[in-house]
C-alpha cells in the first residue's frame, strides 16, 4: 500500500506478508517514512518500522510471539491464547535523546520495561518493572536519574488489590 493514512497516522509504503499452514501462521510487515501526530510527527520517518508475528495455532495454549523494531524503539512479545492465558511484553528504548528533543529537553539515557499479565481462573495478575537510566541538564533528567518501577495488581471479580507498588529514583 502506498501512501497510507489513517487518522494522523501516515506512513509512505506499508508492505505486508503473511502465509500459514497446518496451524502455523507468520507474518512480517514493514512501514517506511512513518508519521504520527504530536510535536514530532517525523520521530519515526528516517528508517523503517518492522513488525514480526509467528503463531502456534495448533498448540495446545496457542503460543503468539510479536516484534515490532525501530533503532528508537523495540518491542517483543509472547501471549498464550488459550487455557491459561498469559501475556509478556518487553519494552526497550535504548536512547531518550530523540524524545527529549521533542520537548526540547536536554536528555540522555535509556528506558526499558517488563510488562507481564496472566490469567487463571477468575483472577488476573498484572506485573509491570521497568527502569530508566537519564542523564542531562533539565530538571526532568535529573529527577529521573536512575529510577525503577515494581508494581503488581492483582484483579478477582471487582475486587482489585495492588500487593506491591514501589518507584525507586
Amino acid at each position: 500500500i502506498v501512501d497510507l493514512e489513517a487518522g494522523d497516522y501516515r506512513a509512505s509504503v506499508l508492505m505486508a506478508e503473511v502465509d500459514g499452514a497446518g496451524g502455523q501462521v507468520n507474518a512480517n510487515a514493514r512501514l517506511e517514512a512513518l508519521r504520527i501526530p504530536g510535536n514530532a510527527p517525523g520521530i519515526f520517518a528516517g528508517a523503517p518500522v518492522l513488525a514480526k508475528l509467528t503463531a502456534d495455532l495448533s498448540a495446545p495454549r496457542q503460543l503468539l510471539r510479536f516484534s515490532i523494531q525501530h533503532p528508537l524503539s523495540r518491542l517483543d512479545g509472547t501471549a498464550h491464547m488459550r487455557g491459561n492465558q498469559d501475556l509478556r511484553v518487553s519494552w526497550t528504548i535504548p536512547s531518550l535523546a530523540p524524545f527529549g528533543a521533542i520537548a526540547a529537553a536536554d536528555i540522555a539515557g535509556s528506558a526499558s520495561m517488563v510488562v507481564s499479565a496472566a490469567r487463571a481462573g477468575g483472577k488476573t495478575t498484572i506485573a509491570l518493572e521497568g527502569g530508566m537510566k537519564t542523564q542531562g541538564s533539565t530538571l526532568l533528567a535529573r529527577l529521573l536519574g536512575h529510577a525503577t518501577l515494581n508494581a503488581r495488581a492483582e484483579l478477582s471479580g471487582n475486587d482489585f488489590i495492588m500487593p506491591r507498588f514501589t518507584l525507586d529514583g
